[in-house]
């Protein structure tokens, strides 16, 4: 008797247990709740938004550009040469030591440097020069004595010097400019001069003078020196030297 009942009470468990777990599984999905709580995601994880990939490819809105930082930012400008490259230091005058000299086939008599070199070997022309070469250059006194028409003018002069000038930077140069004829005098006579500076084809400056005075007797006497530009100042002197010392042979005219 004893062990049907022990069998009617466990059986009786059972079918409570049964009941119990049946009824969870029927009513879990509202009651369940998640045994742990989210955990944000770090920066770092996200995702970038993409931008849709039918946009247009062209705005009106302005894009701004980021400018890279230079190392020298702050730094003095570097100049741009030769635009804005300051002076340079003017080269020393040079001095020279004169001697008295006559150039017969001229009828003249001057003071050049005693060391210049002269060549005589073009009829009406005489040539001096320097035998010191300065920055590649040999510096040169000419004097020519030529015959012009009777008719031949003082205003005609002013076209006897750029005709010089244009013959003078017709080759070798890469860059040629002269001064409007200035009124001058030479040996007593009325005439003009001009100034040239010239750029060589190596880069090398030169400049000068033309001066030309119209003579008795329909003569046409010309003198022109050429320089090494940064000596510009120095050969300009000798120039000057010779036209105050010069004088017709047999007199004391200047």
């Amino acid at each position: 008797m004893k062990q049907i009942s022990m069998k009617k009470v466990l059986l009786t468990v059972l079918l409570l247990a049964l009941a119990l777990a049946l009824c969870g599984c029927a009513g879990g999905k509202d009651q369940t709740f998640p045994t742990t709580e989210p955990t944000q995601k770090s920066a770092l994880d996200a995702v970038p938004t993409l931008l849709p990939t039918d946009a247009p490819e062209h705005t009106d809105a302005p894009i701004f550009v980021p400018q890279e930082v230079s190392q020298y930012a702050g730094a003095s400008p570097v100049p741009l040469d030769p635009v804005d490259m300051p002076t340079p230091t003017p080269r020393p005058e040079l001095t020279f030591t004169y001697v008295k000299t006559q150039v017969e086939q001229l009828g003249i008599q001057f003071e050049i440097p005693g060391n210049f070199v002269r060549d005589d070997s073009v009829s009406g022309t005489v040539i001096f020069t320097d035998p010191n070469t300065l920055d590649n250059v040999n510096a040169t006194i000419t004097l020519k004595l030529a015959s012009v028409s009777s008719d031949h003018k003082l205003d005609n002069v002013k076209n006897d010097i750029q005709n010089e000038l244009a013959l003078l930077g017709q080759y070798n140069f890469s860059d040629w400019s002269t001064t409007d004829p200035t009124a001058r005098k030479m040996l007593g006579k009325d005439g003009f001069y001009s100034d040239y500076r010239g750029v060589l084809l190596d880069g090398t400056i030169v400049r000068g003078r033309v001066q030309m005075a119209l003579m008795d007797n329909n003569l046409l006497l010309t003198m022109e020196y050429r320089a090494p530009g940064w000596f510009n100042s120095s050969y300009k002197n000798v120039f000057d030297h010779i036209r105050s010392t010069m004088s017709i042979i047999g007199s004391e005219q200047q």
